[in-house]
């Protein structure tokens, strides 16, 4: 939602310096084109949406590869000899 918002934003204010520059302030006075307001959002709109998975107590265990891991995984034993 933000990136269109920014998008818009953007437009609006290409829209609105080419309204106020000659000379394409002259062809928008004849085709009665007028500034544009810029979108804002309100309130909740501002913030961020909360996300919920429903995992607050679960345990979830670290990946096998993990670095920090508990001494017995295959990452802490030293690969066997090629002969």
């Amino acid at each position: 939602m933000a990136s269109a918002r920014r998008y818009y934003n953007a437009t609006v204010r290409d829209l609105n310096t080419k309204v106020e520059t000659v000379p394409s302030n002259i062809i928008a006075g004849v085709f009665t084109i007028s500034r544009a307001e810029y979108f804002e959002a309100v309130g909740e709109q501002r913030e961020a949406p909360k996300v919920d998975f429903g995992q607050r107590e679960a345990v979830i265990p670290p990946p096998s590869g993990y670095a920090g891991g508990s001494g017995n995984g295959p990452q802490d034993t030293p690969p066997a000899p090629q002969a």
